[in-house]
């Protein structure tokens, strides 16, 4: 059995209460650490706050923000080690495509751009990369090593097993349920 841990990852996304998309050039919120049953929580909150018309956007953004810390954020974090995690953000991709194609329907839908995505991914970066360097780190101790680089290590030598944990839909199954029920 192979044990992974999930990074925390924020909403990349704001939206309005229309439900429009909204570019903001406000520098992202601090990082607020929370356990990850704290952040399960969180997310299950935010979800039921809303309105059912405003639930798939928001699951919409939050998967996304999953989806870029691993296929996009993970890589340079674990390149800076001379580590070369690409095999593990191919599979990842592959197994998360469908999740991805549809989140991605629902937020241009609610009126996100390409520019738009790519804009707020851009200020997201830096805390998915803290996200990644932490949760290196927490799977390495998983694996009797410490620090970031023993986890990168880790993913490069398990990419296959790592990628189809699937540890997003234990951890949200409300979101993917809301995700991928279709309209």
């Amino acid at each position: 059995m192979i044990t992974t841990t999930r990074a925390l990852t924020g909403i990349i996304l704001s939206f309005s209460l229309s439900g429009e998309a909204v570019a903001s050039n406000a520098p992202p919120s601090p990082p607020v650490t929370l356990s990850q049953p704290q952040a399960v929580a969180a997310t299950r909150n935010d979800l039921r706050g809303l309105p059912p018309d405003k639930q798939r956007v928001y699951a919409a953004a939050h998967f996304l923000g999953y989806y870029q810390t691993n296929s996009m954020a993970a890589a340079p974090v674990c390149n800076a080690f001379h580590v070369d995690i690409s095999p593990f953000v191919t599979a990842f991709r592959k197994v998360y495509q469908a999740e991805y194609s549809t989140a991605l329907a629902i937020l241009k839908e609610a009126g996100a751009t390409d520019d738009t995505l790519d804009q707020m991914e851009a200020r997201q970066r830096p805390r998915q990369e803290e996200n990644v360097q932490r949760a290196m780190g927490e799977l390495a101790q998983t694996q009797g090593a410490t620090g970031a680089e023993a986890g990168c290590r880790y993913v490069a030598a398990h990419p296959d097993d790592v990628a189809s944990a699937r540890t997003y839909e234990a951890d949200n199954p409300e979101v993917i349920a809301i995700l991928m029920t279709k309209k």
